[in-house]
């Protein structure tokens, strides 16, 4: 099918001008090599509107109204991980309206939503987050010259496939079946090895392969700790501290006996914080390294091989970096304070911030209630007041609620008003019920009286849609 060209308004006014002096279509259209029968149209338009510019339409109608565009963002948002088919397929059920699962990608992307891989982090507990904000206080005054005498240490496994998804490849269209465009992968890894390492300023230990087996606490100390954290803790002095994380051969009583026989000090680790070690960046410049060899390993000694001959090609000024560079990016900031907001910005709240009174938005007042709840516990956590006594905490949340979030809490029993916990489990309910609230209110406000409907009628159907509504004290006034 060939493109259609319109005529610009210049050309249009020079035809109609001709027309007008006395020439005949047949002529126009043959001087300036276009159809007669576009010639003809033009001047009857012109004829009818008075006007020769060409009118531009107005589009296909668009499938969804406003509302509905916002509708769709919105249930996305109350759960990230649906997809666009099943989007069409609620929408459908609330609306009545079919609709494509491009026409909801379209919706969601110009609500600023797209498709993208989630961060996967550790999952951390109330407790986890008590122990990194304390050890990030305890070292908060810690400076590059004490970090140069620690000692990073971790264990890492690789295999003869890579696991992640990260390498992507050029191929055309309908050619994903083709033997060049297809990378072959064992269900189960058929080699792995485990390997340790230890990196500080200035320094870092050969890399220990941990072979026939897992890693016991008697291996721990005949194959790391006496031959490489030794020699470390002799060259550098009392000075010298030694991390390694929580495993369970980290900390058996017969490694913390090395340890002191030794004369070698631990870092108290906190528990579940992989991101604090600055090791972890180090892992991955060697799993590049070796997958960017011009041969690959295909058996355990090459792959063993491989990871020895890359990391001894790691410049030492790079590792110095992975230490050297938590402080000198981040200015006045310390070490601690880098790490630990690194990776997990939700397991630590400066003090400072408190949490924005509570506001509510059509449509999404459990995300809204979720995240100021977690703001609140963040700030009691952060500013130590979280052990404090019911009635100061008390205080605290009916400062920070806001009138919205007052005028909720009016709703409750009086007796509950004193029991800080108590008020919060009530908001919770009222906020996230079990139902779909918001749909609910939507039928209830949109419910109107028919022209024939009895008064009666109308007011029990309306007690019907509001008492799947959480209305609580409000609902007869609203009705």
């Amino acid at each position: 099918m060939s493109s259609r060209h319109h005529i610009d308004d210049f050309m249009r006014g020079r035809i109609i001008g001709k027309i007008e002096e006395g020439r005949k279509i047949t002529d126009v259209s043959r001087e300036f090599d276009i159809a007669h029968s576009v010639v003809s149209r033009l001047w009857k338009s012109f004829k009818t509107t008075g006007m020769c510019r060409r009118r531009h339409g107005g589009g296909r109608v668009r499938r969804t109204t406003p509302a509905e565009d916002r509708y769709i963002v919105l249930s996305v948002k109350r759960n990230r991980s649906t997809t666009a088919q099943e989007v069409a397929n609620q929408f459908l059920t609330a609306s009545g309206k079919q609709i494509s699962r491009k026409t909801v990608a379209r919706r969601l992307r110009g609500g600023g939503l797209y498709a993208r891989r989630p961060v996967v982090c550790v999952s951390l507990t109330r407790q986890h987050c008590t122990a990194r904000l304390q050890w990030c206080r305890e070292h908060h005054n810690w400076t590059e010259q004490d970090w140069a005498c620690v000692l990073f240490s971790d264990e890492s496994r690789f295999n003869l496939s890579s696991d992640c998804r990260r390498q992507l490849i050029w191929r055309e269209s309908g050619t994903a079946s083709r033997p060049e465009n297809i990378q072959e992968k064992d269900r189960y890894p058929t080699c792995s090895i485990m390997v340790w390492v230890g990196i500080m300023i200035n320094g870092r230990t050969r890399l220990h392969v941990v072979a026939n087996g897992t890693m016991t606490g008697q291996r721990y100390i005949d194959e790391v700790l006496l031959p490489h954290v030794r020699l470390f803790r002799g060259a550098v002095g009392d000075k010298f501290v030694f991390m390694d994380d929580n495993a369970t051969c980290h900390r058996t009583l017969a490694v913390q006996d090395c340890l002191d026989s030794e004369g070698i000090q631990r870092l108290v680790w906190p528990a579940r914080s992989p991101d604090l070690n600055p090791i972890e960046n180090v892992w991955d410049d060697l799993g590049r390294q070796v997958a960017g060899r011009n041969y690959l390993p295909t058996n355990k000694n090459t792959l063993i091989r491989a990871l020895t001959e890359e990391w001894d090609k790691l410049t030492q000024q790079l590792l110095d970096n992975v230490v050297q560079n938590i402080c000198a990016k981040h200015g006045d900031k310390s070490i601690s304070d880098y790490i630990g907001l690194k990776k997990y910005p939700h397991a630590l709240w400066k003090p400072s911030d408190q949490p924005a009174p509570l506001q509510f938005s059509l449509g999404i007042v459990k995300e809204k209630w979720q995240k100021w709840r977690q703001e609140l516990e963040n700030y009691l956590l952060t500013t130590e007041k979280d052990d404090r006594t019911d009635k100061i905490q008390m205080a605290i949340l009916l400062n920070l609620l806001g009138s919205e979030g007052l005028e909720i809490c009016n709703t409750f029993k009086l007796e509950l008003k004193a029991n800080f916990s108590e008020v919060l489990q009530k908001s919770e309910e009222y906020c996230s019920p079990r139902r779909n609230v918001v749909y609910e209110r939507y039928k209830f406000f949109s419910c109107v009286q028919l022209e024939d409907q009895a008064l009666e009628t109308y007011v029990t159907q309306l007690k019907i849609l509001a008492s799947t509504c959480e209305f609580a004290e409000q609902e007869n006034g609203l009705i």
